[in-house]
Protein backbone atom coordinates (compact mmCIF):
# COMPACT_ATOMS: atom_id res chain seq x y z
CA UNK A 1 0.00 0.00 0.00
CA UNK A 2 1.87 3.04 -0.90
CA UNK A 3 1.33 6.48 1.24
CA UNK A 4 -0.43 9.08 -0.45
CA UNK A 5 0.09 11.56 2.15
CA UNK A 6 0.20 12.88 5.45
CA UNK A 7 0.46 15.61 8.50
CA UNK A 8 1.78 15.63 11.78
CA UNK A 9 2.35 17.99 14.85
CA UNK A 10 4.34 18.33 17.94
CA UNK A 11 3.55 19.88 21.17
CA UNK A 12 5.13 20.39 24.33
CA UNK A 13 5.02 22.53 27.31
CA UNK A 14 7.73 22.54 30.13
CA UNK A 15 7.21 24.06 33.28
CA UNK A 16 9.25 24.50 36.15
CA UNK A 17 7.37 24.11 39.34
CA UNK A 18 10.33 25.11 41.64
CA UNK A 19 13.71 24.68 42.18
CA UNK A 20 13.15 20.63 42.62
CA UNK A 21 10.94 19.99 39.88
CA UNK A 22 10.01 19.93 36.40
CA UNK A 23 6.60 19.08 34.34
CA UNK A 24 6.65 18.08 30.93
CA UNK A 25 3.27 17.71 28.21
CA UNK A 26 4.82 16.24 25.16
CA UNK A 27 2.30 15.37 22.71
CA UNK A 28 2.33 13.86 18.86
CA UNK A 29 -0.05 13.72 16.80
CA UNK A 30 -0.25 12.94 12.71
CA UNK A 31 -2.85 11.74 9.75
CA UNK A 32 -1.39 9.34 7.25
CA UNK A 33 -3.18 8.59 3.78
CA UNK A 34 -2.33 5.68 2.29
CA UNK A 35 -4.47 3.97 -1.16
CA UNK A 36 -7.64 2.08 1.14
CA UNK A 37 -7.68 3.97 4.66
CA UNK A 38 -6.29 7.38 6.44
CA UNK A 39 -4.55 6.49 10.00
CA UNK A 40 -4.81 8.21 12.61
CA UNK A 41 -2.16 8.51 15.82
CA UNK A 42 -2.24 10.41 19.09
CA UNK A 43 0.60 9.91 21.43
CA UNK A 44 0.89 11.68 24.33
CA UNK A 45 3.35 11.85 27.66
CA UNK A 46 3.27 13.54 30.44
CA UNK A 47 6.10 13.11 33.31
CA UNK A 48 7.43 14.67 36.10
CA UNK A 49 10.94 15.03 36.71
CA UNK A 50 12.08 15.52 40.97
CA UNK A 51 15.83 16.80 40.42
CA UNK A 52 16.24 16.53 44.21
CA UNK A 53 15.48 12.99 44.17
CA UNK A 54 16.70 12.27 40.98
CA UNK A 55 13.26 10.43 39.89
CA UNK A 56 11.29 10.31 36.79
CA UNK A 57 7.21 9.79 36.99
CA UNK A 58 5.59 8.90 33.29
CA UNK A 59 1.88 9.24 33.53
CA UNK A 60 -1.12 7.83 31.50
CA UNK A 61 -1.89 9.51 28.24
CA UNK A 62 -4.61 11.75 28.03
CA UNK A 63 -7.36 12.45 25.61
CA UNK A 64 -7.16 12.21 21.87
CA UNK A 65 -6.34 15.86 19.76
CA UNK A 66 -9.85 15.83 18.98
CA UNK A 67 -11.36 16.11 22.14
CA UNK A 68 -12.38 11.84 22.47
CA UNK A 69 -10.59 8.95 24.04
CA UNK A 70 -6.78 8.50 22.57
CA UNK A 71 -7.11 5.27 19.86
CA UNK A 72 -3.82 4.77 18.23
CA UNK A 73 -3.37 3.40 15.08
CA UNK A 74 -7.36 3.80 14.56
CA UNK A 75 -7.72 2.74 10.34
CA UNK A 76 -11.07 4.88 8.74
CA UNK A 77 -12.00 4.68 5.41
CA UNK A 78 -10.86 7.62 3.01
Amino acid sequence: MALLGGSARIASKLERKSCERVDLDYRFGARFEREDATVVTDQQTVSVEDVRRQRARVGDPRHGIDGGDRDEGRNRRA
